[in-house]
């Protein structure tokens, strides 16, 4: 299937989007590093900030299974029916080895432009970029697991 932009502002949502997809555990992880916060505010400091609408079937799921493995914990409110999550000590050993992974990502994809700014062929760099990221996700999730830290490999 092949999605049509209409515009450069499509492309840039759609980017955006499947950016806050691929990282939303990071994401949801960065905000709990600041303070615990109940979903709902986690839902909408996304939207504030990154202006990508998840609904609540789409972040739930990813609370409930980072507090399956360890990585966040629910803090019992007496005054409102709304879960507050906090990361767990685990959580934060996580999210900062997270953080060295993808930023190596990020030197690849730096890479990646300028040899594209170079003037090699283009579909030739995005398929060494595809193949790169793929391997690079294969050795993140790798590497986390030694760690006794599980995560779902995506498809």
């Amino acid at each position: 299937m092949r999605i049509i932009l209409n515009s450069s502002s499509d492309m840039k949502d759609k980017m955006r989007t499947r950016g806050v997809k691929a990282f939303l555990d990071l994401i949801v992880m960065s905000i709990l590093m600041i303070a615990p916060t109940h979903g709902y505010d986690i839902m909408a400091q996304i939207h504030k900030h990154l202006h990508v609408f998840l609904s609540a079937g789409q972040v739930y799921p990813l609370f409930y299974r980072l507090e399956r493995d360890g990585l966040i914990e629910t803090i019992p409110s007496k005054n409102t029916r709304k879960k507050t999550f906090a990361l767990t000590s685990k959580g934060v050993r996580s999210y900062r080895e997270m953080l060295r992974e993808v930023d190596q990502v990020y030197q690849m994809l730096a890479r990646a432009r300028e040899i594209g700014v170079e003037g090699k062929n283009p579909g030739n760099v995005a398929f060494q970029l595809r193949r790169r990221i793929k391997d690079r996700k294969l050795d993140i999730v790798s590497s986390l697991s030694r760690g006794s830290v599980y995560l779902e490999r995506k498809r």
